[in-house]
């Protein structure tokens, strides 16, 4: 694949103003000109807002562990951001990160992990303290763990939960109550909490600007963004040749926004037949708001699950799913539209592969056809300010905690994610799960292949081969083996030719190998990609 131009992922750019009480990608305040600071958001600090869905679960995993649900008030427009983790970790962010919401794959659980501004919530909404004497505060300030012989006086302290250390009635330090800890209090001696942080500033500080109002006071930023976005288009493409590609995402709806301003009128949308319906809802209002040419081509809503029960479910590293649903779509597109430019909503701080490939590049699954990226330097807060300054539609995946739309079983999600996709969409989740349940069954997969998710990966590596059986890792050689030792391209012409279920991306259904399968075997028994 070639590129042209390359830039490194990096953090971007979300800082805060405490006196106003809002985020921004600058240095100063658009609305009183002070200086803004780094408010201490994990990298890549893709922020977006948090829906009110998710806010509703994360007040309830708050209530589960014990902790006032006003540490993530009804009516404060906070934000979220996804860290790096195995699987899901949500920092709920404010002025500051006031949690991060945690899921715990191995036990299949829902935490909470505090941070200083979620303290200091703690303390004014009434939590569990531990007051202490001016020498445990010095210690516990400095991030060493509480003994009982600085301990002044003390709440109830339930093992495992979260408690404030005051001195002199202020917050200076927070953590978790050890086991034994009413035992050392008792005995004047060992371990009462273990300090996961100091509180610096005792003050609890919060946002007040909702969306509408921080696009409203960036406005003039984020129309000079907007305007060197179009002028890099045309810098570029032949607008007559472009199309772009819309997706239902935030990302692709402000690339459309580009696009269209740039003079491009032709829009193209590969339904999957695994979309959320409030993907095709996004995209089809986001091409009439901005007066676009849209074509739709439907791949069939029964192509990803008849391949999934007769070869095997798509994954992270055999995305099958793609060529057959996505790149076949566009590349039948292409030829008929004869179109040389593709427009996308592709951004640097998405990933580093995607970070990798710059601005421009040429495609190497459709031959031709070049890929721009206008928005490829905006940041999530800029992309989200954007869409409410011009009112273009947003998907309401994002409201249930959905971090990237796309089909809604997509291997490339997380298990905590599922859950939350299984209360957005119960019916649609409840059809792969029992698909999955069955393909379990008819190849005698152990239990917790389903439990974890292992058919995310086809050779599974990481985290996740520290949680599931050996037996489970292993299930892509089990579900191949009557292809182990037989050549793959063979193999694959052989299933063409007797059991091709006709998804149509090699382009002549039981003439040529099955690309799926021959990709497949060669990743299971050969190492291959």
């Amino acid at each position: 694949m070639g590129s042209i131009g390359g830039h490194v992922p990096g953090k971007a750019p979300v800082l805060a103003c405490r006196r106003c009480g809002l985020l921004t990608p600058l240095p100063k305040c658009p609305e009183c000109g002070a200086e803004t600071e780094d408010p201490g958001v994990a990298p890549p600090a893709e922020v977006r807002p948090l829906g009110e869905p998710l806010r509703r679960f994360v007040r309830e995993v708050l209530r589960r562990e014990g902790i006032p649900k006003d540490v993530v008030p009804r009516d404060e427009p906070l934000w979220v951001n996804r860290a790096p983790e195995f699987d899901v970790l949500e920092e709920v962010v404010s002025v500051r990160p006031v949690l991060a919401l945690r899921y715990d794959a191995a036990v299949g659980r829902w935490g909470v992990v505090l941070k200083e501004e979620g303290a200091v919530r703690l303390w004014e909404e009434g939590g569990a303290s531990v007051e202490v004497d001016e020498g445990a505060a010095a210690a516990v300030s400095e991030g060493k763990n509480l003994f009982a012989p600085g301990v002044v006086a003390h709440d109830d302290l339930e093992p495992g939960s979260w408690v404030v250390v005051t001195h002199r009635d202020t917050p200076v330090a927070f953590g978790t109550v050890v086991e034994g800890a009413e035992e050392a209090l008792r005995r004047g001696r060992g371990m009462v909490v273990r300090v996961k942080g100091s509180v610096e500033d005792p003050e609890p500080r919060r946002l007040r600007y909702d969306l509408e109002g921080l696009a409203d006071v960036h406005s003039d930023y984020l129309e000079g963004r907007i305007r060197g976005a179009v002028d890099f288009l045309r810098d570029v493409v032949d607008v007559e040749s472009a199309f772009v590609s819309v997706s239902g995402g935030k990302d692709s709806a402000v690339a459309a926004l580009v696009a269209s301003e740039a003079g491009v009128v032709d829009a193209f949308y590969a339904d999957t037949g695994m979309e959320f319906p409030s993907t095709v809802e996004a995209v089809e209002g986001t091409a009439d708001a901005l007066g676009l040419d849209l074509e739709v081509k439907e791949t069939g809503e029964d192509v990803i699950p008849s391949l999934s029960e007769r070869l095997l479910p798509p994954s992270r590293d055999n995305r099958w799913c793609t060529l057959v649903a996505k790149l076949k779509p566009v590349r039948d597109y292409v030829r008929s539209a004869g179109k040389s430019y593709t427009v996308v909503g592709v951004r640097r701080f998405e990933s580093e592969a995607r970070s990798r490939r710059g601005r421009v590049w040429r495609s190497s699954e459709v031959p031709g056809q070049v890929n721009v990226a206008p928005v490829f330097d905006f940041s999530s807060l800029e992309v989200w300010m954007v869409l409410a300054l011009e009112g273009l539609p947003v998907n309401e995946a994002y409201e249930w905690g959905v971090n990237r739309v796309g089909c809604f079983m997509c291997p490339a999600g997380k298990i905590g994610e599922y859950e939350w996709v299984s209360r957005f969409v119960p019916s649609m989740w409840r059809g792969w799960v029992e698909l999955l349940e069955d393909y379990s069954r008819r190849h005698d997969l152990p239990e917790d292949w389903l439990r974890l998710h292992v058919w995310r990966w086809l050779r599974p590596e990481g985290e996740i081969e520290r949680l599931a059986s050996e037996e489970s890792l292993r299930w892509g050689e089990r579900v191949l083996s009557r292809w182990s030792g037989v050549d793959p391209e063979e193999a694959a012409l052989e299933f063409a030719r007797s059991e091709c279920p006709g998804c149509g991306y090699c382009g002549r259904p039981g003439e040529e190998p099955c690309p799926v399968l021959e990709r497949s075997l060669r990743r299971v028994f050969e190492g291959g990609a």
